[in-house]
């Protein structure tokens, strides 16, 4: 599998918009600290889309109580917790065909 990191990203988009790759770093690292940001400090449940691309979705999850510990057998209950999930959008689903897959 291959793995795309940040830098590499930066690097892409440095070419891409020939500008420098400093200002490019900046502004990438700002825009994950403000996606970061916006999903980690909401208190409720947010959706922020990106048009073309995908939506980024944080929802509250309900306790649960009655869980059972599958190492020691015992009963515990789970506290509510936070759950983020990405759901592509329908341009970038549409990168994934192949023509040959139809």
């Amino acid at each position: 599998m291959e793995q795309i990191t940040k830098n590499d990203i930066i690097r892409l988009v440095s070419h891409r918009t020939g500008e420098r790759p400093e200002l490019t770093a900046k502004m990438v690292n700002e825009t994950f600290t403000i996606l970061r940001e916006l999903m980690s400090t909401a208190e409720s449940e947010i959706r922020i889309s990106i048009r073309d691309f995908g939506s980024f979705i944080v929802k509250q999850t309900e306790g649960r109580k009655n869980m059972r510990n599958p190492r020691t057998n015992k009963t515990i209950s789970v506290g509510p917790r936070r759950r983020t999930r990405f759901v592509p959008g329908k341009y970038l689903k549409d990168s994934f065909h192949h023509p040959f897959d139809e």
